[in-house]
């Protein structure tokens, strides 16, 4: 039988006490609350979420709308409520790329905003692919101001739309700012996975978030090894995907403590300018 040495953040995992040995940016959550319509998940207003960072042990959660762009103003009263526990990342829409520029120039001028995300050019979203003119405006934004950019990509029915290569497409013409590939590209495919870690290795700005990565069992340990931590950034997806099973998928990895802190808030921080 194989012994496995536990580290001390898997131990406090094991024992539900809240990891606080260890900075924990949450790069990928979202804000809803109950004017959302059809949303019945837990801890979806701003007091709610911190509520829950608070017992599981995250400093911080990178959030952004699900809804329309007009929905930013929601994002923004939460991270100004909130401006040491709630980042802003801003919502944009493709089929109003003319308003685009003025909604991110409106958006950052609020301190506590710092990337852009979560793009969303899923069928079930805005329905328009990564790569199309449309987004040309957020891009050039990032660029100019050096922000992250979180870009949702899976399942395989999205590769049309959202695909890791398509994301490495935007990075190459794009050089300058930082991309999250979302869910790590491979929801349901073990292939797009190494697509989205063969993308990772050869555009240096791109990296991989992971939320929803644990149902792949040694999917993080398989990521490290073949990508280091240092490009490697912690996600949740909440409130669709639960904080405590997510930060668990990383405690728990048989990796060491200093890998975990690179992948729960050490290459985040860097990536929001505060390293």
């Amino acid at each position: 039988m194989t012994t496995i040495t536990r580290t001390s953040l898997h131990e406090a995992a094991i024992a539900g006490e809240p990891l606080v040995d260890v900075e924990i940016i949450d790069a990928h959550a979202h804000l809803l609350d109950e004017r959302t319509p059809g949303v019945s998940f837990q801890y979806t207003a701003p007091e709610q979420m911190i509520e829950a960072m608070d017992r599981i042990g995250i400093d911080r959660a990178c959030i952004s709308v699900i809804s329309s762009t007009k929905a930013n103003a929601e994002m923004l009263d939460a991270v100004s409520r909130f401006p040491d526990r709630l980042v802003g990342f801003v919502l944009v829409n493709p089929r109003y790329p003319d308003e685009m520029t003025s909604t991110l120039d409106w958006c950052f001028e609020n301190p506590a905003v710092k990337g852009i995300g979560e793009v969303h050019p899923t069928s079930y979203q805005h329905w328009y692919p990564v790569t199309g003119p449309a987004y040309e405006p957020a891009w050039e934004f990032a660029a100019r101001r050096n922000v992250p950019v979180l870009i949702h990509s899976g399942p395989t029915s999205e590769a049309s739309r959202c695909s890791p290569t398509m994301i490495g497409e935007v990075a190459r013409r794009h050089p300058g700012f930082p991309i999250l590939i979302g869910h790590c590209g491979a929801y349901d495919s073990w292939s797009m996975l190494d697509e989205a870690i063969d993308v990772a290795l050869a555009e240096e700005q791109v990296y991989l978030e992971i939320s929803a990565m644990a149902r792949f069992y040694g999917v993080l340990e398989y990521i490290v090894k073949r990508l280091g931590p240092d490009k490697v950034v912690f996600g949740s997806d909440a409130p669709f995907h639960d904080w405590t099973a997510e930060i668990a998928h990383v405690a728990c990895a048989k990796l060491s403590d200093r890998q975990k802190a690179k992948i729960f808030g050490g290459t985040m921080r860097a990536l929001l300018g505060e390293a």
